[in-house]
């Protein structure tokens, strides 16, 4: 039977606003406390002071009183905190910081802000980084080139691995690419790609790329192609230079993260000569036999039997599974079946208990810091369960609902409108004004780009872009430049990190719907459990203001807002 809450539900005006931090409700309007003691609100028994209501306004997201009055922004900062006191009230009442998954989850929490100081502390701040160990890094690990590559595109690793045999023994790569590759756009172009690769740019399976030099073949490598795993071999054509200046931070990254890794290994080592960590093998293979049974469940006998141990105490078999199987997937459940795997993740949790009991150590559970965002985790897990038990988990949505609300919103069910464009690419800015005058002279562009370069295969021409929201991320200047052109006219030059880009639009394509499939079903369904779970959320907060007493004190609310701006320090 579903709560009573989902009779005539009506969203509050701040429920909107904030959910699902609050909702608005009229408030009990009380009398004013003794002097020398303002409190703003009383709330199932708990006194609102306006230092508490002040430091709770600030964690609200900005600008989420805009559109409001001063008064109106007050009293909705005022409501949202008198809602979460009543949540976490209601919470209590129905025992849920009892419940196992939720102490996990804020232990977890716990553990990883204490870590993240931790390693602040003992591994941080003790790395420093010279501009020589930069500029060597820059050098070393390739950051200093750029890659244009050809490529033969094929299905298996068997036949990538034939073909490079093939042109070991000296086959020529463009007879290769003609016969067996499967893009047809870059086997046109003899397998040029049309892009010079950074190491920035290239995924983690093409960065041995940069080990070789123009002319050089790669082995087979993975690549995707049109959502399918294929296999190509890669012929280096040129390169060109990368200023260090423009690769700055990620060379930074690359060189302070080697530091830190050895830096952490470093401290391991030391701490394991004092902690002593061990796994018992025969623990880990009683793990693996019972997942491989299908049978986790434990007896009391077994959940106390010590997996691994240290210096100051056991990793036990109950704590392990409760750690590893929390929020597992079926994936965790076939790595149980592996001893070895078991192994390495009590290993792997030995570990990190020694590392805890050293910021334990340090009192950094005591970190005023770790101690607030540990205290706002718990509340915030804690209204997380409590809507999830009393509202989400009555939610359901049929079919007929789902295709109501695709007929009703058909604007939010609609391909993007797009511009294509076909892009030139040149090394200099001086190269790149040239085109541009020859294209606003009526050049011929897929003529130019033949003459020049281009960033890759964007359809099935070379050359050719699909710019839409979803691409914006991509390409945002040029996005933001062709969205606001005609079809005709050309855009740049526009520095980018393969060099300066010049392109023409070519087309402006309107949106249009999308067809009531399979996808449409999924999204329509989606937003109408959010709807519902957003207003069956607003009902099940008023029906706490009717369970709880709640007294407002409006003389003693704070101005917090002034001039439509949050006041901090008040």
């Amino acid at each position: 039977m579903f709560p009573t809450f989902f009779r005539s539900i009506q969203p509050g005006r701040f429920a909107r606003a904030i959910l699902p931090c609050c909702c608005i409700l009229a408030s009990q309007i009380g009398c004013s406390p003794e002097a020398g003691s303002p409190i703003v609100a009383q709330v199932a028994g708990h006194e609102i002071t306006p230092t508490e209501l002040r430091a709770f306004g600030a964690r609200l997201p900005d600008g989420i009183h805009e559109g409001r009055s001063d008064a109106q922004a007050n009293e909705m900062v005022l409501d949202a905190l008198i809602d979460k006191k009543l949540l976490l009230a209601e919470a209590e009442a129905q025992r849920l910081p009892d419940d196992p998954g939720f102490a996990l989850e804020l232990t977890a929490f716990r553990d990883q802000e204490m870590m993240k100081l931790y390693n602040r502390l003992e591994v941080d701040r003790h790395i420093s980084i010279s501009e020589e160990e930069l500029h060597e890094q820059y050098q070393a690990g390739a950051w200093n080139r750029a890659l244009r590559l050809s490529a033969i595109l094929v299905e298996t690793m068997e036949k990538a691995e034939e073909l490079k045999a093939e042109l070991d023994g000296g086959k020529p790569f463009r007879q290769l690419v003609d016969k067996y590759s499967v893009d047809a756009t870059t086997r046109s172009w003899g397998g040029d790609t049309g892009r010079y690769l950074t190491k920035n740019s290239a995924d983690e399976s093409l960065r041995t790329l940069f080990a070789l030099s123009a002319g050089d073949i790669s082995e087979p490598l993975p690549f995707g192609y049109k959502g399918r795993k294929h296999f190509a071999v890669f012929r280096v054509l040129d390169e060109m230079p990368i200023d260090l200046n423009d690769v700055r931070e990620e060379v930074e990254e690359e060189v302070f993260g080697a530091r830190r890794a050895a830096r952490r290994v470093a401290l391991t080592d030391s701490l394991t000569r004092v902690y002593q960590p061990e796994v018992h093998a025969d623990g880990a293979g009683f793990i693996a036999a019972r997942a491989a049974e299908g049978r986790i469940e434990l007896s009391e006998k077994e959940a106390a039997r010590p997996l691994g141990s240290y210096r100051d105490g056991t990793l036990e078999a109950g704590t392990y599974l409760s750690s590893v199987l929390h929020k597992a997937g079926p994936g965790t459940r076939r790595q149980l079946t592996d001893s070895t795997w078991v192994a390495a993740s009590v290993g792997s949790m030995l570990t990190t208990r020694m590392l805890m009991a050293e910021a334990l150590a340090m009192g950094l559970d005591q970190d005023s810091t770790v101690v607030k965002l540990v205290e706002n985790e718990r509340e915030n897990l804690l209204v997380s369960l409590l809507r999830k038990i009393n509202v989400d988990n009555y939610i359901s949505v049929d079919e007929e609902e789902a295709h109501a609300f695709y007929d009703d919103n058909p604007e939010k069910f609609r391909y993007s409108e797009a511009t294509i464009v076909a892009e030139v690419l040149l090394n200099s800015a001086e190269e790149a004004e040239k085109v541009k005058e020859q294209l606003e002279a009526g050049a011929d562009v897929e003529q130019l780009i033949e003459a020049h370069d281009t960033r890759g295969v964007h359809s099935e021409n070379m050359g050719y872009m699909r710019l839409d929201r979803y691409r914006r991320v991509h390409y945002p200047h040029i996005y933001d430049i062709a969205t606001g052109l005609d079809v005709g006219q050309v855009g740049g030059p526009i520095k980018v990190p393969e060099g300066y880009s010049v392109f023409v639009v070519t087309e402006q394509q309107e949106a249009r719907p999308k067809p009531y499939n399979a996808a449409s079903v999924k999204r329509a369904t989606a937003y109408v459990r959010i709807d519902k779970a957003k207003r069956g959320y607003v009902e099940y907060v008023r029906d706490l203001r009717a369970k709880y007493q709640v007294e407002v004190f409006p003389a003693n609310l704070p101005a917090m807002v002034v001039d439509g701006k949050f006041q901090a320090d008040g």
